[in-house]
């Protein structure tokens, strides 16, 4: 009696093919696709005074499905420059900065302020981004003028009264 028959004769070769197959090494291309998010914010959104403080949060986050090296944050305004060395997919670093206004701020009516990144995905290929933050200027122009005179009385025509006059801004 003939134990092997067209269909155990097929199976088996199945499975020979398919142990074969398994033991194989095998490539599989993943597709890398390095991104990043930079967002930025300001707390206030307005201010009015020389000395007032500005809060800036800066947020860097990997959007990609690779990690990210030597990703270099910067804030030219506030003096920001920091390296995260490494930062894995869906990973994000936060930055809280400052900035105190002068007076040009004032008197240019708004600051923009902007983040900076760069970063290097696994192949050493830049990976980029920024984002900025306008706050603005609540101007309040205003002119006060005093005017004075002395003697404050006069008795007679010819009189000499000195007025002064001052203008404060």
């Amino acid at each position: 009696m003939n134990r092997f028959t067209p269909e155990l004769i097929k199976i088996t070769a199945f499975f020979i093919m398919a142990v074969f197959i398994a033991g194989c090494p095998q490539t599989n291309n993943v597709d890398q696709n390095p991104d990043l998010t930079v967002t930025k914010t300001a707390n206030p959104l307005s201010y009015e005074s020389v000395g007032d403080v500005i809060t800036y949060t800066i947020t860097v986050k990997n959007t990609g499905n690779v990690t990210l090296t030597n990703t270099v944050v910067a804030d030219p305004l506030t003096g920001l420059n920091e390296i995260i060395l490494s930062l894995a997919p869906d990973a994000s670093e936060v930055y809280i900065e400052t900035y105190t206004i002068i007076q040009a701020d004032l008197d240019a009516g708004s600051v923009l302020n902007t983040a900076l990144v760069s970063a290097e995905d696994p192949n050493g290929l830049p990976v980029v981004g920024d984002d900025s933050e306008t706050v603005t200027a609540a101007q309040l122009p205003a002119l006060t003028v005093t005017k004075t005179a002395l003697p404050t009385t006069y008795s007679a025509a010819g009189d000499v009264i000195t007025y002064s006059i001052t203008v404060a801004n």
